[in-house]
């Protein structure tokens, strides 16, 4: 761990600047299953250590295989967001972090009600601040 991460990643750097990783621990500490939808090669998820099973998400397979080698998550799939189907009430969260911007509207809006009924607990959202073309 470099000098940045190990301060980034300390209790009283997060205390006094919340992160989005101190803030992703907080919001997921009463959950144990989540989907990572566009879980990348580095999910923030990597860092919540209470997550029993987690799947990620993600359609483009050299992020896969980087997220598969740091262990990130118990189960992946390989598919658009778009195409997974998952049965009501199969995760206690759902998190799609700086993916939806990348959705036409029609998509996200789907996506969005999907994810409503997969999730037991709550949804978890996260953008860019600011627009990017």
């Amino acid at each position: 761990m470099n000098l940045v991460s190990s301060i980034y990643h300390n209790k009283l750097f997060e205390s006094i600047f919340p992160t989005q990783v101190s803030i992703l621990k907080k919001e997921l500490k009463d959950c144990q299953s989540v989907l990572d939808l566009g879980c990348g090669p580095d999910s923030p998820l990597h860092y919540c250590n209470n997550i029993k099973h987690s799947i990620g998400v993600e359609a483009f397979q050299p992020y896969l295989d980087l997220s598969k080698k740091k262990g990130i998550h118990t189960e992946y799939i390989n598919k658009n967001i778009g195409e997974i189907e998952f049965e009501e009430n199969s995760f206690d969260a759902v998190i799609l972090m700086e993916v939806i911007e990348h959705m036409e509207e029609t998509e996200g809006l789907d996506v969005l009600k999907k994810i409503e009924k997969w999730a037991r607990k709550k949804v978890i959202i996260s953008t860019p601040n600011g627009f990017f073309p």
